[in-house]
């Protein structure tokens, strides 16, 4: 018996050991998994197929309320989380969008199209709890990214939010599609950070508008 209990503590050893030496490579591992998992060669991102018919009702209203709103949108995003009907979604995927003509923004060039459900998980979590997610962007990364936050990983996201700012969206709403459940979102980038309460409700307001719109397109 004490020779056995000796092989087993000697083993017990040798794999506490094992585990702490590659313990930041397990980290880096599982942070990865978590938050670039479209690198996994066996990673399928779910798509989202939508009619003609709805897109073209969506791009409508898109248009309409960024052309009547031309002086503080600039651009407006609509989303699905994916997959469909899913308790654990794997993702969100860009359904359609609208830009401000006069600004010329290029969606292609944010890393916006398709954003695994751990990214940015500071608006998932809102919005998956049917709650208005309101951020200024420039934050993100001159803030809210910095080793020293506590919730930095919140923010972690391959979307390119600098060149964002830089082309002029500056202040991001982001309004939940809720029926039975959340089926997606809508994310509106304005010209401008909102100068006062009155301004915020404003942007807000309209980003919801757009909700009403379109949201059922998307939901059914």
């Amino acid at each position: 018996m004490p020779v056995i209990r000796t092989i087993v503590v000697t083993l017990c050893l040798v794999l506490g050991f094992v585990v702490y030496i590659t313990s930041s490579s397990w980290e880096t591992y599982i942070n990865n998994k978590l938050n670039h998992p479209e690198q996994f060669e066996s990673f399928k991102p779910h798509k989202y197929t939508i009619s003609p018919e709805k897109l073209e009702s969506i791009d409508k209203s898109l248009y309409k309320y960024v052309s009547a709103n031309s002086d503080d949108i600039a651009m407006v995003l609509v989303y699905k989380f994916v997959p469909d009907n899913n308790t654990f979604y794997q993702g969100r995927v860009l359904v359609t969008d609208e830009t401000n003509a006069s600004m010329g923004l290029n969606i292609k060039s944010y890393n916006l199209d398709w954003l695994p459900i751990s990214a940015f998980s500071a608006e998932t979590n809102t919005l998956l709890r049917g709650k208005i997610f309101c951020v200024e962007i420039s934050k993100i990364y001159t803030e809210y990214l910095n080793p020293d936050n506590e919730a930095r990983n919140e923010y972690l996201s391959p979307i390119n939010f600098p060149a964002i700012v830089q082309d002029g969206g500056v202040y991001l709403v982001s309004v939940p599609i809720k029926y039975t459940s959340i089926e997606g979102y809508v994310s509106v980038y304005f010209k401008r950070v909102p100068q006062n309460v009155e301004e915020a409700e404003k942007f807000q307001r309209l980003a919801q508008k757009v909700v009403n719109e379109v949201g059922y397109y998307i939901s059914f």
